[in-house]
């Protein structure tokens, strides 16, 4: 059977399953309008996931995220292109980031990747097998039938959280509380006596 068609027809689970268990070894691309990812396999297994050109997707993340400098990812896509390295092993050379750091951003970002793509109705796959690059020191060969359920998971659980959280495009904003804010007034000891009677109440 050749992997290529429509995902109406053959959804990304059974594609995704079919992969691991033939253990292939290759690049599963997926297309919908604009939009093109990629997904690296290796003996079935998950390497990475990225849209675009892989090196520099990671290379914008980071840097958005502010984890990296502009200048340093001029950097270490200079380096890149002078020693034809992969951009993670790249960064580790040039002491960017940990390679335990690294290696769980990576997976971090190939998770947000691959469970973007369940929201898909329709697109186009193809599957080329093709030797994959693996270093393990900063890439994390991820469990394909685990990435699966995960995605399945919050699938099931995203109903509840639409109801609180009306678009994904929503920014949270993490609000340093002091304890003294936190605290109840109407419900805080008003004397000693009462404070007395409360805490008693704890022991």
């Amino acid at each position: 059977m050749a992997l290529k068609g429509s995902i109406q027809e053959f959804g990304l689970s059974e594609i995704f399953q079919l992969i691991f268990h033939q253990q292939k070894e290759g690049v599963l691309l997926l297309q919908k309008d604009k939009v093109e990812i990629s997904i690296c396999f290796k003996e079935g297994k998950i390497i990475r996931a990225y849209e675009g050109n892989s090196d520099e997707q990671l290379g914008q993340r980071l840097r958005k995220a502010e984890i990296l400098t502009e200048d340093q990812v001029v950097i270490a896509r200079y380096r890149q292109e002078n020693t034809k390295k992969s951009l993670e092993s790249v960064l580790v050379d040039l002491e960017f980031l940990p390679a335990t750091e690294l290696k769980r951003l990576t997976r971090l970002f190939t998770e947000e990747t691959i469970f973007k793509l369940f929201d898909w109705d329709s697109g186009e796959y193809a599957f080329e097998q093709k030797d994959i690059d693996c270093n393990p020191r900063i890439v994390h060969a991820m469990d394909t039938q685990f990435i699966l359920m995960e995605a399945v998971r919050q699938i099931d659980e995203w109903p509840m959280l639409i109801k609180k959280v009306p678009s994904r495009k929503s920014v949270f904003e993490k609000i340093e509380v002091s304890v003294e804010e936190s605290i109840n007034k109407e419900e805080a000891p008003k004397s000693i006596e009462a404070a007395e009677d409360f805490f008693g109440d704890l022991e």
